[in-house]
């Protein structure tokens, strides 16, 4: 089995709108020419990531991947337990 680490680039960063991405899934976002920086929170973000894997449908297996864990992300770190 292969075993897989995790990079720099792979940890999560609250960015300056308190949303929570890391720099891979930053670099995805911009390929699909999604500004992070203009959306104030995760869920209006996770809407417009929405909006674009129905565009694109199957060929942004990338942009779902980041779609599901900032849903996680956000889902676990906004829910008061």
């Amino acid at each position: 089995m292969e075993e897989v680490f995790a990079t720099e680039k792979d940890m999560h960063r609250v960015r300056k709108n308190g949303i929570y991405l890391s720099d891979n899934e930053i670099t995805v976002l911009e390929r699909y020419q999604i500004h992070y920086q203009e959306y104030p929170n995760a869920q209006s973000l996770l809407f417009r990531i929405e909006e674009e894997l129905n565009e694109n449908g199957d060929d942004s297996q990338d942009l779902e991947a980041v779609s599901e864990t900032l849903a996680t992300f956000s889902y676990y770190h906004d829910t008061h337990k």
